[in-house]
C-alpha cells in the first residue's frame, strides 16, 4: 500500500515537490533509525541540515517528512536481525559524518 502511495505522489506532484521528497527521504533514514538503532541525535544539528537543504519556502516539507519517516519505519521493520546490524552501522556513520550524534 505504501508504495502505491509514494507512486500517486510522484505521477501528480511538480519537481520541485519531487526534490523536497527526496532531501525528506535522506534526512527520514536516519531519524527513523534513533530508536531502533539506539542513536542519540543532536537536535540543533538536524535543524541545521535542515536549514542548509531545505529551501525557506518549502512549505511540502514538513508533509513530505512525515511520509517519509513512515516508509522508513515500515522498511526498518522488515529488516532482519542481521540487516538491521548493518542497516544501524551505517546509519550511524552517516550520522556521525553530518555531526548529527558524535
Amino acid at each position: 500500500m505504501r508504495y502505491i502511495l509514494i507512486a500517486f505522489f510522484y505521477l501528480f506532484t511538480n519537481a520541485a515537490t519531487a526534490d523536497s521528497y527526496e532531501i525528506a527521504k535522506k534526512i527520514a533514514k536516519v531519524i527513523a533509525a534513533e530508536r531502533m538503532c539506539g542513536l542519540s541525535l543532536n537536535e540543533p544539528a538536524i535543524q541545521a541540515w535542515i536549514e542548509q537543504n531545505v529551501k525557506a519556502d518549502d512549505m511540502e516539507f514538513p508533509d513530505n517528512l512525515s511520509l517519509a519517516l513512515s516508509g522508513a519505519e515500515d522498511d526498518q521493520d522488515e529488516l532482519s536481525d542481521t540487516a538491521k546490524v548493518a542497516y544501524c552501522k551505517q546509519i550511524t556513520r552517516v550520522a556521525k559524518h553530518y555531526k548529527f550524534m558524535e
